[in-house]
């Protein structure tokens, strides 16, 4: 009898959800679509590419610090050991700050590479003349990446466009059948 009982209340409950089951509004619906479906999806992963690629250029403008260090020793005789640190800052329209400090000591230095005991530094700005004149290639690249970040936002939104009046065309076909 309890088992009898419990079945009926089971199915009474289905029922009951069954019947109120709930009907999406066309926006409810559209964001579903917006959320889930494949092309929206990859028009999401467009807008994210975009973006690594503008970041990809914005870092031809990052400051570069490079060592240079060269030894060498032999029988516990220090021939000769190099030393020079140099930083790269590249600036708007191909100019690049640069600077340096070298430092050379050893028995047997090569003559050209003879510097003060307290070691060498400069300070300078290094820019081409006549190549790049108007556009470096940093700039062109960032100018690059900026197109193609605004290319993507506009076949995004096309391609969501249509994919929602694809989306609404079906849902009220369904309505109707």
């Amino acid at each position: 009898m309890k088992w009898l009982i419990f079945i009926i209340f089971s199915i009474s409950f289905l029922n009951k959800s069954v019947a109120q089951e709930k009907k999406l509004t066309l926006e409810e619906f559209l964001l579903l679509v917006k959320k889930y479906h494949p092309i929206a999806l990859q028009a999401d992963l467009t807008k994210e590419k975009a973006y690594f690629i503008r970041m990809e250029a914005l870092g031809g403008f990052d400051p570069k610090i490079e060592l240079s260090h060269e030894k060498k020793v032999f029988n516990g005789k220090t021939y000769y050991e190099n030393l020079m640190p140099e930083v790269k800052v590249p600036l708007w329209y191909g100019i690049d700050v640069k600077g340096s400090f070298s430092s050379y000591r050893g028995d047997y230095v090569n003559p050209d590479n003879k510097v003060p005991t307290e070691g060498l530094g400069y300070l300078g700005l290094s820019m081409p003349l006549g190549k790049g004149l108007m556009i470096d290639d940093r700039s062109a690249a960032l100018k690059q990446a900026q197109i193609y970040h605004d290319m993507p936002l506009n076949e995004r939104q096309h391609s969501l466009n249509q994919l929602f009046v694809e989306a609404t065309i079906h849902s009220v076909r369904g309505l109707k059948s």
